[in-house]
């Protein structure tokens, strides 16, 4: 009986043993499975935060992005010039109203332009002057006058720079219309051809000279003809080398010339009679007129000579004219003088006489 206790006891024994063993097994099998799971969700976790903060910085970037370009649009949009923004693929992103004055279009179809496809970037190659302004931040310019990107006229300075809209590169394309300058310049032109044809044609010689040195920087033929020389002997000379260092009333070139030209600084303009001289050494009077202007960046002086040898010598002579006739005329005057003191004292003498004949006795 004891032996059948024991056996029992040991078989009980041995039966809880194979319990706890089958009890004990899942768990040590579930274990890897736990720290898998555990490893996938810890990487699952990681990666949903590395994209949080993916997208936090990228909206951080597109916040950032969009405050600089609403700043720069608000000191860009009432700029004189036309201001175009090129995106790197070469879509413009925004454009001011005074790009669709410029370009004679309308903001929807300006953005419809692409700066790397469009045929005339790529014909005048403004497509790679955009991709070589995105890679070195250097400046390109061009000038254009043709048709423009949507067939209509243009007239235009093209200037690319390189921008940083938040941290995404830019190109931002300045435009100038050129048209009002390219008119301007040609009536200025025009101007200038009529001035010409009358500074050239104008009877009397015209001078322009320096307003520092008085160099004689451009004269008409008038001019050439005057003073017996050829433009190469006479443009780029002093006005002094054509003038006697004396005057007739007996001053220094030097020191009258400066008077005049005190003058002429402080009014503007001055008039006087000068005597010059020729290359030849011959001498003329001339009515000079000066004037100020200014030519580009420096003052000059058109002077204007109206000779006068004429009217003096002629002047000249009608006052030996009058003084001989004066002299003429005082000697006639004494002579009329002294026949009435003749007549006078003939007239007495001969009353003398009468008065003796009719005295009595005779």
């Amino acid at each position: 009986t004891a032996n059948r206790l024991h056996a029992r006891a040991s078989k009980e024994e041995a039966l809880q043993l194979v319990v706890r063993a089958r009890l004990k097994a899942p768990t040590r099998n579930a274990f890897p499975a736990q720290i898998a799971l555990l490893t996938g969700l810890a990487v699952l976790l990681g990666w949903l935060a590395s994209l949080g903060v993916r997208q936090w910085w990228e909206r951080r970037a597109l916040l950032s992005q969009t405050h600089d370009f609403e700043k720069m649009r608000g000191v860009l949009e009432h700029s004189l010039s036309g201001k175009l923004l090129f995106a790197e693929n070469g879509d413009i992103l925004w454009a001011n109203n005074r790009a669709s004055e410029v370009l004679h279009a309308t903001r929807e179809q300006i953005l419809r332009v692409n700066g790397f496809t469009n045929p005339l970037y790529r014909q005048q190659g403004w497509d790679k002057a955009m991709q070589s302004t995105l890679a070195d931040g250097r400046d390109r310019q061009f000038n254009y006058c043709g048709p423009g990107a949507l067939g209509q006229p243009v007239d235009i300075s093209l200037q690319f720079s390189a921008v940083n809209i938040g941290q995404r590169p830019c190109v931002l394309a300045q435009l100038m219309d050129l048209s009002e300058i390219h008119a301007a310049e040609h009536s200025l032109r025009q101007s200038e051809a009529r001035y010409r044809q009358l500074f050239d044609e104008a009877p009397d010689p015209h001078l322009i000279i320096d307003g520092d040195d008085l160099t004689i920087l451009d004269c008409n033929p008038s001019t050439l003809l005057i003073l017996g020389g050829t433009r190469d002997q006479i443009v780029g000379t002093n006005i002094a080398c054509y003038s006697p260092e004396i005057q007739p009333d007996g001053s220094h070139r030097d020191a009258l010339s400066k008077t005049y030209l005190k003058k002429l600084k402080q009014e503007g303009q001055v008039r006087f009679e000068w005597q010059h001289c020729r290359i030849d050494g011959s001498t003329f009077m001339a009515d000079v007129h000066a004037v100020e202007i200014q030519l580009a960046e420096f003052r000059a002086y058109l002077v204007t000579w109206h000779d006068i040898s004429e009217t003096i010598y002629l002047q000249a002579s009608l006052t030996r004219v009058n003084m001989h006739l004066e002299q003429i005329v005082g000697e006639r005057t004494a002579e009329l003088r002294d026949a009435q003191v003749f007549s006078a004292s003939l007239l007495a003498t001969m009353g003398g006489v009468f008065v003796s004949l009719d005295a009595p006795g005779l």
